[in-house]
């Protein structure tokens, strides 16, 4: 599952990183509160690498790990989450909606970190009352074989909402109802 080589390509990512420049010659490194958290990210993942290794699953103390990012708005919350995806394929060799998945609350936000929306990866299905009547759209595989949702989850370890407060708690509970 994970790149033997994997220190190797860590330093070799993080480097191209720190060396970024526009045309102008500025940098475009992260900043230090970019780096913790990638460092937070990348700790976990070699946390998780040696656990395979040894044959010790998820038999630390450290278990699950849950991060939460926040920032003004501008302060490069969605770069980072451009960063981690270019790390995770880069480094762990990953694959984007497979081992770790971007979702954001609206198409045009899931667009800019190539992903998808909470609605349609977590399966909330959605209800809206019009003058006519309702509309009902249920999602999801229902008809008794294997959950759509289980083989989502199976490979998944990284899994990032962008904007979260632009979801409500309503869908954010439907979607963890949905994942565990």
């Amino acid at each position: 599952m994970y790149r033997r080589n994997w220190q190797t390509s860590y330093d070799s990512w993080k480097k191209r990183l720190n060396d970024a420049q526009n045309e102008d010659g500025l940098s475009l490194a992260p900043y230090e509160e970019q780096w913790r958290l990638m460092d937070t990210v990348h700790q976990r993942c070699v946390l998780e690498a040696s656990e395979e290794q040894q044959g010790r699953i998820n038999s630390t103390a450290e278990e699950p790990s849950r991060r939460f990012g926040h920032g003004l708005p501008g302060s490069g919350k969605t770069q980072v989450m451009k960063w981690l995806a270019d790390y995770f394929q880069e480094v762990w060799g990953w694959r984007p909606g497979v081992q770790f998945v971007f979702l954001a609350p609206l198409n045009s936000m899931a667009s800019r970190i190539n992903g998808s929306t909470v609605h349609s990866w977590a399966e909330v299905e959605w209800r809206k009352a019009g003058p006519k009547g309702g509309m009902h759209i249920q999602m999801g595989n229902k008809n008794g074989d294997m959950s759509s949702m289980a083989a989502k989850m199976e490979l998944c370890r990284w899994l990032f909402i962008d904007e979260v407060e632009a979801v409500g708690a309503e869908i954010l509970g439907a979607m963890e109802q949905h994942i565990s």
